[in-house]
Parts: structure tokens; C-alpha cells; sequence
């Protein structure tokens, strides 16, 4: 058995491939045992001081740069690069591959989606935001590493510490839990493109680098 993609696909997937490993020069901010902790010091008349501790802010934002390239509608995005594999497997009933790319995917999604064990809701000249992981992903991308949107900018100025290290906290979490969903599809495109024979062995949640799953 072999699949055959067109040129245009296997550039997406190697382009895909390449980004995730530069990706993986990071990985310990994706280790599922690592968590950024907010801290934060009250005293009598409230809120002092907030810290953050294991947080790196040059290390945290270039992987919040390479992290973008993955949800984007570029040709080698996640999503992009789960559609262009189980279009080549639902021909051959590969159901190992079709199971690991759909649970992959719906993790994704449901990350990006998540607040976070806390709900930050806040309102601000009258509009009401409830900062989901990606929509505060696109406002620190936006407001403070690419500098592209001066609004973001002022937004993130004005939030208050407290709000911002707890939204990091949760943005750190879904960042290593979608770091498992990119390796997973790396690993269904080798097996595709190297070792077509080979069956998966994927439990229905993305596991951590060490777990053996390609048989």
C-alpha cells in the first residue's frame, strides 16, 4: 500500500513536518507536568501583586509565534494538514489513521475553545469578552509580539496583572495539550508518507512524546 499526494500536498506536509520540528526545540513548555503558577499577594484593602512563576517571556512568545503558524489557513496549518491526510485514507479504510487524525482534531478544537479551569470574563468600553484560549492567543499575538494592532496593545496595558497570569496559566495548559495533537499528526503523516504498512496504535487521546504507538 502506498499513498500518493500531489506536489502542492506534500509541500503543505513538509512544510508542516519542518515547523513542528522547530516546534519541538520547546518542548518544555508543552510537558503536561509543567505548568506556569500564578501567585498572587493580598494584604488588608486587597489585591497587592501578581507573579508568575516559570515563566520565561522571550522562550514563551517564540513559541507563541511558531504556534500561529498552526492555526492559521496556511496549506501547512493543523487543520489544513489533518484534511489533506484522511482525504488519502478514507479511500483505503484506514481506520487506525481516520480514529487518530479525528480525535486529534476534536482536542484541538475543544482547547482553543476551552477558558480554562478559571473563567476570565471582563468588560470594557461596553463590550463584554470572555477570553477563551484563543482569543487571548490572538490578543497577545496580536497586541504584544507582533505589535500589528494597537487596540490588542491597549487591551492587554489595561487588564489587570491578576487576569493576564491566570489566562497565561491557561494558555500554557492548552498549548501542551495541542502540542500532543501536532505530534500525533506528524506521526500519522511519517507513517503515511515512510511506512504506509505500519498500523497505528493511538488510545483515543493524544499521549505524551515516550508512548509507543506505531506498530
Amino acid at each position: 500500500m502506498t499513498f500518493t499526494f500531489t506536489e502542492e500536498e506534500m509541500d503543505s506536509l513538509t512544510s508542516y513536518r519542518e515547523l513542528f520540528q522547530e516546534l519541538r526545540q520547546h518542548t518544555f513548555l508543552f510537558d503536561p507536568h509543567f505548568q506556569l503558577a500564578p501567585s498572587f499577594t493580598w494584604e488588608e484593602g486587597g489585591f497587592v501583586e501578581a507573579a508568575m512563576t516559570g515563566y520565561n517571556r522571550d522562550s514563551f512568545y517564540s513559541c507563541l509565534i511558531l504556534m500561529r503558524h498552526f492555526i492559521s489557513n496556511d496549506p501547512h496549518s493543523f487543520l489544513r494538514s489533518c484534511t489533506i491526510l484522511s482525504r488519502h485514507a478514507h479511500p483505503v479504510n484506514r481506520a487506525d489513521i481516520l480514529m487518530a487524525l479525528g480525535n486529534s482534531r476534536e482536542t484541538w478544537m475543544k482547547n482553543w475553545r476551552s477558558m480554562g479551569t478559571v473563567e476570565i470574563v471582563s468588560q470594557r468600553n461596553g463590550i463584554k469578552t470572555a477570553y477563551t484560549n484563543e482569543v487571548f492567543f490572538n490578543l497577545v499575538i496580536n497586541g504584544r509580539v507582533a505589535h500589528a494592532d494597537a487596540e490588542k496593545a491597549k487591551e492587554l496595558r489595561h487588564m489587570p496583572d491578576f487576569q493576564k497570569n491566570i489566562l497565561l496559566s491557561n494558555l500554557q495548559a492548552c498549548l501542551a495539550n495541542n502540542y500532543l495533537c501536532l505530534m500525533n499528526v506528524d506521526l500519522v503523516a511519517d507513517v503515511m508518507l515512510n511506512k504506509p504498512e505500519k498500523r497505528l496504535n493511538l488510545k483515543s487521546d493524544p499521549q505524551p512524546p515516550n508512548d509507543s504507538r506505531a506498530q
